[in-house]
């Protein structure tokens, strides 16, 4: 496309319309705003936010070293988001919903110990 992809010395950036849908954005301002709430409202914001998030940014980047901090970030706020997910399905009484979501943040962090710990409790 025309415009997107721009030169500017020995650098490219990309340029992108407005109306854009990038999913990492979507992720980062729902969990910006779960941030903010408290009990079911945060519950169902955080589950939104984090179906959005598929693993690793640019995951499939052989050469995507340049967006590893950013990946790092990211990885980070789903971890802490899927333990308060988690935190949060146990005090309204979504059983099964924490241990999926301690078990999501097992498979990004394996040795997460209060992951392991919540899911060991749950699973009794």
């Amino acid at each position: 496309m025309p415009g997107i992809v721009e030169r500017e010395g020995e650098y490219y950036r990309l340029r992108l319309p407005e109306d854009r849908f990038l999913d990492f954005e979507r992720f980062e301002a729902l969990m910006r705003k779960a941030d903010l709430e408290e009990g079911l409202a945060a519950f169902k914001t955080l589950r939104q936010a984090l179906e959005l998030y598929k693993g690793p940014l640019f995951g499939d980047d052989p050469y995507g070293e340049w967006a590893e901090a950013e990946r790092a970030y990211l990885q980070e706020r789903a971890l802490s988001g899927l333990l308060r997910l988690g935190e949060l399905a146990e005090a309204l009484g979504y059983q099964e919903v924490a241990k999926e979501a301690y078990a999501r943040a097992l498979k990004l962090e394996p040795f997460l110990e209060e992951a392991q710990r919540r899911l060991s409790f749950l699973k009794g």
